[in-house]
């Protein structure tokens, strides 16, 4: 199971997020330092109507001494959130009023001492509620007598205040983000549309609709300019591609037609050469062992070259449109067959098969046999001689995945664009989440041709397949090749839906694997 994304992928989704998360950002900052301001605003208030309450006279007059339990001021009718309190010299309170009977709370001064008091001054400060309900903010003031009056007013009504402006901010904060997040996605979503014109013309173009432009390039705007730029980026690029194009066509005309019309001179030289061999045989041309050389040379080098010709012509030939005759055969007689040969050509190279089951395949019977031809040729020209060689032909459901060392035709191969084949790439990755799939997984023909040799080295993997293309290593041993069997054999394994995949390295031969799809 795959764990899901918290930060969004798209631009259009990021770029809201952003603005969402900022603009929550400074309405916090924008609410927090408004319930400050609000806050010292009213203690300030609180304050200043303390120091005015605490300047005039007490209840009852200014009395030098202690008031009797008869001039005490009686308990207000209203509740309310002003107090007044005596305290002596000791710390104990002497009278309080603002208390109603059901009204409990007020100031706790029990952790006050005269000499705090006489250290406060007229400046105001903060105490608890001895019932366990808000603060209170008093202001103190000495009497003749060494006792202190205390004028205090509870910090409820603030508390209550500030609480509304925070649910008030919450709720209003809620709604604005609310309403800006759906309009910058929809703004967003508005000016991002240019670049979603931009991303379908590449996905075109990538689908090989080299004619997509971008519409609507408006220079005044970045992503106008950017269109602009892109469209002169692709018209460069569909006439370089188009010019690429137009020399391989005339690039395989040519090898068609110089192909072609070598046949006849090489078909001249060979006829030459057989005259000359036959006039020798019956006396007509007197014996001369330097020309008899020079003559088998001659026609082993027009042997040569018809090779080449024939193997130009066929390459034309499946560049323009494979010829395949399709009929029913078994991979593993084809494989017989070309160990056989091989065997006979190379007597002193042990060349094994492992064919355990029969593999039914319908295909180009010679086509087939020249693939493991050219693949078994390879084998037996290139390592030492005596090296050993092994075919095996099976058949599997997960064949090596097409990479740098592999050829074929990547449509017809059967492979997606992630590089493996097809079928055998995404009925995987959803079995966790939705259960394996009911159809069963394609099945592949491979063919394999395996030597003990040294190896191709690395710098020559990714061209291996090339026309002409030759290792330096036996191209110094002039084994003879002409740099075209590779290339055939990738070609007609791609006529038939397959490719080749090659495994090869310092210490651990060659492997060249033929990979089929099997119906």
């Amino acid at each position: 199971m795959r764990r899901p994304r918290l930060r969004p992928r798209s631009l259009a989704a990021r770029l809201t997020a952003g603005v969402l998360c900022l603009t929550a950002a400074a309405l916090l900052a924008f609410g927090a330092a408004g319930a400050v301001l609000l806050h010292r605003s009213l203690v300030d208030d609180v304050d200043a109507r303390l120091h005015g309450l605490a300047g005039g006279p007490p209840p009852g007059g200014d009395r030098g001494g202690d008031a009797s339990a008869e001039d005490r001021p009686q308990p207000p009718p209203l509740p309310t959130d002003l107090r007044e309190l005596s305290v002596d010299a000791d710390g104990a309170v002497r009278w309080s009023v603002g208390q109603t009977e059901d009204d409990a709370s007020g100031p706790d001064v029990s952790a006050l001492d005269p000499a705090g008091l006489e250290r406060a001054g007229d400046a105001p400060f903060t105490l608890p509620d001895s019932a366990g309900g808000a603060d209170w903010r008093v202001v103190s003031s000495a009497r003749p007598d060494g006792s202190y009056r205390l004028v205090a007013q509870s910090l409820a009504g603030v508390e209550r205040t500030l609480e509304r402006l925070v649910l008030i901010e919450a709720a209003l904060g809620a709604l604005l983000l609310a309403a800006l997040g759906a309009g910058a996605a929809g703004l967003v979503r508005l000016q991002l549309r240019p670049l979603r014109r931009i991303e379908r013309t590449a996905a075109a173009i990538a689908g090989g609709d080299l004619g997509e432009r971008v519409p609507d390039a408006d220079p005044a705007t970045e992503t106008g300019r950017l269109g602009a730029a892109l469209n002169t980026m692709l018209a460069e690029l569909a006439a370089s591609l188009q010019e690429r194009t137009a020399a391989a066509e005339r690039m395989r005309r040519f090898a068609a037609d110089a192909s072609h019309e070598l046949r006849t001179p090489l078909a001249s030289v060979h006829g030459f050469a057989e005259l000359y061999r036959q006039s020798r045989a019956a006396g007509k041309v007197a014996g001369d062992p330097a020309v008899d050389q020079w003559m088998s040379r001659i026609e082993a080098q027009a042997d040569r070259m018809s090779s080449l010709v024939d193997d130009l012509m066929l390459l034309s030939r499946f560049d323009s449109a494979p010829d395949l005759v399709r009929v029913p055969l078994d991979l593993r007689d084809v494989a017989e067959e070309a160990v056989l040969d091989a065997r006979a050509r190379a007597p002193g190279t042990p060349v094994e098969l492992d064919a355990p089951v029969p593999v039914p395949f319908t295909g180009d019977g010679d086509r087939l046999r020249r693939i493991l031809a050219n693949l078994l040729a390879n084998a037996l020209v290139h390592p030492p001689e005596g090296t050993p060689v092994r075919v095996s032909v099976g058949r599997t459901a997960a064949p090596p995945r097409p990479g740098p060392g592999a050829a074929g035709g990547p449509g017809e191969a059967g492979e997606e664009k992630g590089g493996e084949p097809e079928g055998s790439a995404g009925k995987r990755g959803e079995a966790g989440e939705a259960g394996p799939r009911e159809e069963a997984e394609p099945e592949f023909a491979v063919v394999s041709v395996h030597d003990d040799g040294p190896g191709i080295p690395a710098a020559d993997v990714p061209r291996v397949f090339d026309r002409f293309h030759r290792v330096e290593e036996s191209r110094s041993r002039d084994r003879g090749g002409s740099g075209l069997g590779l290339a055939i054999t990738a070609a007609l394994a791609a006529a038939h839906g397959g490719y080749i995949h090659l495994d090869t390295g310092r210490g651990k031969g060659t492997t060249f694997t033929v990979v089929l799809p099997l119906p």
